[in-house]
């Protein structure tokens, strides 16, 4: 499936889900959730623990709030309460398998195939998915990198606990470096970049190609009639 249709449907299912009024109708989603983490394979259990602290603490707050500002029976209330805690976890929920079952890259090469289908010519947003690539690729190096800093200066240091005054000073001497570190791995990236022709010929072709066929148009208008129907029709 195109990346962008799976995003579309996962963010039309998410709006559905906030939208939804009948409780009955958000115990659908429920299950159709549930459904998603069975076929995609994804451990609910490791979930719920990692979130019912957020959970419960919210749904008590919320609890405590209603009874204190509301005149509804506690019944309703109560109700209210479980309808938000439930639309929290199904979101979180979807938020957790899209990004477990999804790949940013994908998802930003599905966009510039669209634009290079239809040729649509923008430098300044196509400089935009550029950076975005590139955030999402080198980041997690540049945490890396931190960690491993933190790390070895802390293990050159003669004392085993510092207050959190003396670490946010450490962090403030070291993040100057860091960033000129980077800086300088930038200026390479962008040479790199030059040399292999980046910006010598506009509109850049793309690979892989993600192509939208027929029937994900078709699914797209359903998904769209459906949700007017449900929701938002009078």
């Amino acid at each position: 499936m195109n990346p962008i249709i799976r995003s579309y449907l996962f963010l039309f299912f998410a709006i559905s889900v906030v939208s939804t009024k009948n409780f009955y109708f958000l115990l659908f989603h429920l299950f159709l959730t549930l459904l998603f983490f069975l076929i995609n394979r994804i451990e609910l259990y490791q979930l719920i623990k990692k979130i019912w602290s957020m959970l419960a603490l919210s749904a008590s707050v919320f609890f405590i709030i209603s009874l204190i500002i509301s005149s509804n029976s506690i019944n309703l209330i109560y109700q209210n309460v479980l309808s938000a805690t439930l639309r929290i976890f199904i979101l979180i929920s979807l938020m957790n398998i899209y990004i477990m079952k999804s790949k940013t890259d994908n998802l930003i090469a599905a966009i510039r195939s669209l634009l290079y289908r239809y040729s649509i010519k923008s430098l300044s947003f196509d400089k935009n998915i550029l950076f975005f690539d590139l955030t999402i690729r080198l980041y997690p190096d540049m945490q890396n990198q931190w960690r491993n800093l933190l790390r070895g200066q802390n293990a050159l240091s003669n004392k085993s606990k510092l207050n959190l005054f003396k670490k946010k000073s450490n962090i403030a001497k070291y993040i100057s470096d860091f960033l000129l570190l980077n800086l300088w791995r930038t200026e390479k990236l962008s040479e790199c970049m030059e040399m292999r022709g980046y910006g010598q010929k506009f509109p850049r072709s793309i690979y892989p190609y993600y192509s939208i066929k027929f029937k994900e148009y078709t699914l797209i208008i359903v998904v769209l009639f459906l949700l007017f129907c449900f929701h938002f029709a009078v």
